[in-house]
Formats: structure tokens, C-alpha cells, sequence
């Protein structure tokens, strides 16, 4: 008899704990999902605010006129934030956000353009290529966020069909506009040297190129067969999770005249 009791007491408290346990889960569970939400939200009117700095699409000035900035928004978004170094657009994507320059890859992962705390982070370019978009390449970096924003719409290019239909975008500096042409989509290692890498040669600018041929996820064929060493490029590159440190980057060409 004693025996039992012992034996239904132990069940019990067995029970008790296994209860205990998965009322502290879901407590958990239910925190960190409050408190996403409460990132998103924060998020979303961050992202509202800086829109009403939005560069807009203007006509070609006349021969005998002159300005001194090409798109004053950023000059005003400048003094927000001295870091901000222009504006991205992919046309018919949520893409559609100011992106800064800092002195390293830390300094804006958490942080939003005002400088606050925040879960999406702001997009930032890579330091090592400067932000003039003169060089080869330039690398934009954002977050692909589970709600949606900052770089998560660059994980719809690797579907062929929305690849083929979201051919365009921009970007808008202090006295540059800047049209993309859609090049490729690659998925590598975040420590890829043919993509990520700095050097300024001949080699590792044909190597680029041949990367791009060979990794694009929709084939040779989708990639032009005209890209030259002598093009200037711009990767906008975010996590995406096929394997440990794995990014999708959407390569696209800054058009010339």
C-alpha cells in the first residue's frame, strides 16, 4: 500500500513538473512573439517615416540648367542620420528603403536610422567598396525579416518567374540617379571571394564574372552574355538558410547612357 502511494505521489509530481514546464514554454513562446510583433510594428513606422523622404522620379533638366544635388531628400535624410549614403528601389518589391555607410558590418545590424535599437536593422553598404558606386561593385547588406521587410523580397528571385518579372531598380544618391538592370541571382557562402571579394584586378573581376555564369540559380542562359569587366555592379546580398552561413545575392548592372 505504501508502495503505491509513493508510486501515484511520484506521478504526480512528474505531472505537476511536465505541467510547470510547458506553462514556462509557452510564457516564453508568448514573450518573444510579443515582442517581435512590438520590433515589427516599431519597424513599420520607422520605414513610414523615412518614406516621406523618398527621392521622386523627376524630367531630365534642360541643357542650361542647373542644380546643386540631384536629389535634395538625401540631404535631408543626411541630417537624420550623417551616415545615410543613398536610397534603394526594385520596382514592385517591398525593396524600397535608405541605406547608410559605416566604418564597419556591426554598427547598423540592430540599430535603425535614427539610431535607435531596432530588430530589422537598417541597410548598410559595405565599407570596404565606399558608396560612390564609381568602382566595380558595390555591396548593399539588409536582413531578410520574417515579416516581410528590408531584404526579405531578395528571396523571391531565386523563382524563375518572379525573376524574369522584377527586371529594374534604382538607386538614388546625393547627385547621382542610378538605373539597375537585373543580372543574376546566386546563392553562396557568406565568405564567397569570387562575389564578396575586395581586390581591384583584372583576374578577380573575370573571376567574378564567371562565378555569376556558373552560380546563377536560373542557369547561364538567363545571365547576359555581354557583362564585361569594364561594367559596374550592384550585389544586394541577405541571409537566406539553405545551409550554415548561406546568402542569396541579387546581382544587377548600373546602366549607362
Amino acid at each position: 500500500m505504501k508502495d503505491k502511494k509513493r508510486r501515484l505521489s511520484l506521478g504526480i509530481i512528474i505531472r505537476l513538473v511536465l505541467a510547470l514546464l510547458l506553462v514556462v514554454i509557452a510564457s516564453v513562446s508568448l514573450y518573444k512573439l510579443t515582442l517581435g510583433n512590438r520590433e515589427y510594428a516599431k519597424e513599420k513606422e520607422v520605414h513610414q517615416q523615412v518614406l516621406e523622404y523618398r527621392p521622386a522620379a523627376k524630367e531630365p533638366l534642360a541643357a542650361d540648367e542647373e542644380v546643386d544635388t540631384t536629389n535634395p531628400q538625401i540631404l535631408e535624410l543626411k541630417k537624420i542620420n550623417p551616415d545615410v549614403a543613398g536610397w534603394v528601389y526594385l520596382r514592385d518589391t517591398s525593396i524600397d528603403y535608405p541605406f547608410v555607410m559605416a566604418g564597419d558590418y556591426n554598427e547598423y545590424l540592430r540599430t535603425d536610422i535614427y539610431g535607435n535599437y531596432s530588430l530589422s536593422g537598417t541597410i548598410f553598404t559595405d565599407f570596404r567598396f565606399g558608396g560612390d558606386f564609381k568602382g566595380f561593385q558595390t555591396i548593399l547588406f539588409g536582413h531578410s525579416m520574417d515579416n516581410g521587410s528590408m531584404f526579405m523580397d531578395l528571396l523571391n528571385f531565386r523563382d524563375r518567374e518572379y525573376f524574369k518579372a522584377h527586371r529594374e531598380g534604382v538607386i538614388y544618391l546625393e547627385k547621382e540617379t542610378l538605373e539597375l538592370e537585373l543580372i543574376a541571382c546566386v546563392v553562396v557562402d557568406a565568405t564567397q571571394e569570387e562575389i564578396y571579394g575586395v581586390k581591384d584586378t583584372v583576374e578577380r573581376k573575370t573571376q567574378f564574372l564567371k562565378s555569376l555564369r556558373e552560380r546563377d540559380v536560373h542557369g547561364a542562359e538567363e545571365t547576359p552574355k555581354d557583362l564585361a569587366i569594364q561594367d559596374r555592379f550592384v550585389l544586394l546580398s541577405t541571409c537566406s538558410y539553405e545551409h550554415n552561413e548561406a546568402r542569396t545575392v541579387v546581382v544587377y548592372r548600373i546602366k549607362t547612357e
